[in-house]
């Protein structure tokens, strides 16, 4: 019996860095004077009904709306991040949204 060959193609095209956007290097205490247009997504904090941020409660998951803002967030020690980003289909403009989330809260369904 032959065996049968797998073939895989690796992509050759090479997209460039964006250079236009400046790496960001500031502390969640100095965003508000660093970066004012910038949403904080504060994981301690949990859900911001008046900034559209929802959350389970403090340390368990925070997402952010889907807004056209610049989105931060920090402490990442054991948890994960997500970034969506895509572009208005009306306006045109780049949005975007983050989330960021404790494995253990969903592995453990929220039970200590």
């Amino acid at each position: 019996m032959e065996k049968e060959q797998i073939i895989i193609q690796k992509q050759t095209e090479v997209l460039p860095l964006r250079t236009d956007i400046p790496q960001i290097k500031v502390s969640a205490e100095s965003l508000d004077e660093d970066l004012p247009d910038t949403l904080w997504i504060d994981f301690d904090y949990g859900e911001d009904k008046e900034k559209g941020i929802k959350s389970a409660g403090p340390e368990t998951y925070v997402i952010s709306p889907i807004t056209e803002q610049n989105l931060f967030s920090d402490k990442y020690m054991n948890c994960t991040g997500t970034v969506g980003i895509g572009r208005d289909k009306i306006s045109g403009k780049e949005i975007s949204f983050i989330s960021h989330q404790d494995p253990d809260y969903f592995i453990n369904k929220g039970q200590e």
